[in-house]
């Protein structure tokens, strides 16, 4: 996806809801987590609160499927 970052892997997802008070970055973290097998705390929004591209930062060595 253009990321040519050493260590990062770039996952595309659509969440249709209307943005409201942050709770739709909430459920991509929580679906983040759980797809990953991660607790919540361990997946980080590093950028893109506002805006419809976003980075999360993972643990290294995370298993991705």
């Amino acid at each position: 996806m253009g990321d040519r970052s050493i260590g990062r892997t770039a996952a595309a997802g659509a969440d249709r809801r209307a943005p409201v008070d942050g709770k739709a970055n909430t459920a991509l973290r929580d679906f983040l987590a759980t797809s990953l097998g991660l607790s919540k705390s361990k997946v980080v929004l590093e950028k893109g609160g506002t805006s419809r591209f976003k980075t999360f930062e993972i643990p290294d060595g995370t298993e991705l499927p």
